[in-house]
């Protein structure tokens, strides 16, 4: 959740206009930049195509224990009051500095990959930013179908 105090209309509106504009600002670098493992606006266009509910969360954390921090974070979709719980696509991308441990990048993969659904189309990328010194940046965006009933 957002917020645990109450909140105005507006003020939550507010709140969704800058979890979108994040959103759509991470896409649009994950789309222009050259990573290491690259995704691209296919990728994108695959985990979205005939999806139902989206979920899209960032993470970012420095530290001993950064990656159970942004495993935290994705958790939860700060707009939607889903998870990525049975996410049947999800593209995971990552971004890391030279010395972080494979072991972190693994953990964050397996956590992302261990609560989706078993037959998830997972995308994965992974881009280097020396600036980021021991830091983890994580986008997700993952996708849930919605099942017809008649």
């Amino acid at each position: 959740h957002i917020s645990n105090s109450r909140i105005t209309l507006s003020n939550a509106f507010a709140i969704a206009d800058d979890v979108l504009m994040q959103t759509v600002k991470n896409l649009v670098e994950l789309i222009q930049n050259t990573a290491f493992i690259n995704c691209d606006f296919a990728d994108i266009s695959t985990i979205l195509r005939k999806s139902g509910y989206i979920h899209t969360a960032t993470g970012r954390a420095v530290g001993k224990d950064k990656t159970q921090k942004i495993i935290e974070q994705l958790k939860r979709s700060e707009l939607l009051n889903i998870s990525i719980d049975e996410a049947t696509g999800v593209l995971l991308y990552i971004t890391i500095a030279g010395n972080v441990a494979l072991e972190d990048v693994d953990e964050i993969s397996s956590a992302v990959s261990g609560v989706s659904d078993p037959s998830v189309n997972l995308i994965f990328g992974l881009n280097f930013d020396k600036s980021l010194d021991d830091e983890i940046k994580v986008l997700l965006v993952a996708t849930h179908k919605i099942e017809n009933k008649a």
